[in-house]
Order: C-alpha cells, then sequence, then structure tokens
C-alpha cells in the first residue's frame, strides 16, 4: 500500500512540475521560439527582453489566468481521485492534460509515463 501511494504522490508531483511550467509565458509560435533561442545564444538580452515585453499583453494576461484556474480544478479532481483510488478518472484526467497540452510541450512524465502503466495494469513488480 506504502509503495502504491508513494508512485502516486510521484505521478502527481511529476504533473504538478509541468503545470508550473505551462503557467509561465511561453511562444506561440515557432518564429518567436526560435528568436528567443536565437537572442540568449547571442547573448543578446535587448533583444530577447523586447520579445518577452511583445508577449505582455492583456490577452495574453487573461489566458494565463484562464489556464491557472484550469490547472486548480484539474489539481482537486486528480487529488480527489488519487485518494479515493479512483484510477479510471486519474487515466481520464491525463487523458484530457495530453488533448489540451500546447504543441511541441513534451510529454508530462516522459519514461515515467510506462511505470505508471504498468502499475495500472498490474504489472509492476513492486505493486506487492
Amino acid at each position: 500500500m506504502k509503495k502504491t501511494t508513494l508512485i502516486l504522490g510521484m505521478a502527481i508531483l511529476a504533473l504538478l512540475s509541468v503545470s508550473f511550467v505551462m503557467a509561465m509565458p511561453f511562444a506561440k509560435n515557432a518564429e518567436t521560439k526560435t528568436a528567443l533561442r536565437e537572442a540568449v545564444e547571442n547573448n543578446d538580452f535587448d533583444s530577447w527582453k523586447e520579445i518577452r515585453e511583445s508577449e505582455l499583453t492583456k490577452e495574453n494576461f487573461n489566458e494565463l489566468v484562464l489556464h491557472r484556474e484550469k490547472q486548480a480544478e484539474f489539481r482537486t479532481a486528480m487529488n480527489e481521485a488519487r485518494e479515493s483510488g479512483d484510477f479510471e478518472t486519474i487515466q481520464s484526467l491525463r487523458a484530457q492534460m495530453d488533448e489540451n497540452r500546447p504543441e511541441g510541450m513534451p510529454s508530462r512524465m516522459g519514461n515515467h509515463e510506462k511505470g505508471f502503466r504498468n502499475k495500472m495494469e498490474g504489472k509492476c513488480p513492486f505493486s506487492e
């Protein structure tokens, strides 16, 4: 039981870590991402600052606020599912998170995902 709780806790921690990254302002298109990367590579603070400041709009702020509200709802639902042991709801919430992930955003758990799925399917050697 303790191992199950530990594994679920680690999964939740990984999900929350990604959510904090997603809460930060991020470039919305490939051109902006490329320009930001080039500014950093060239050690050009002024260009980097100009690009970042251009992203500081009321519309982007409102999107960030809405995103944060959705994160709070997601965390609450995930915590309730975890506490009740409702693995089907956990899987459903994870699928929703995948669908809503911005393009180019890496998978929320990377290599940890395989172990989590094995646990869900009863294949985890540590589940006993």
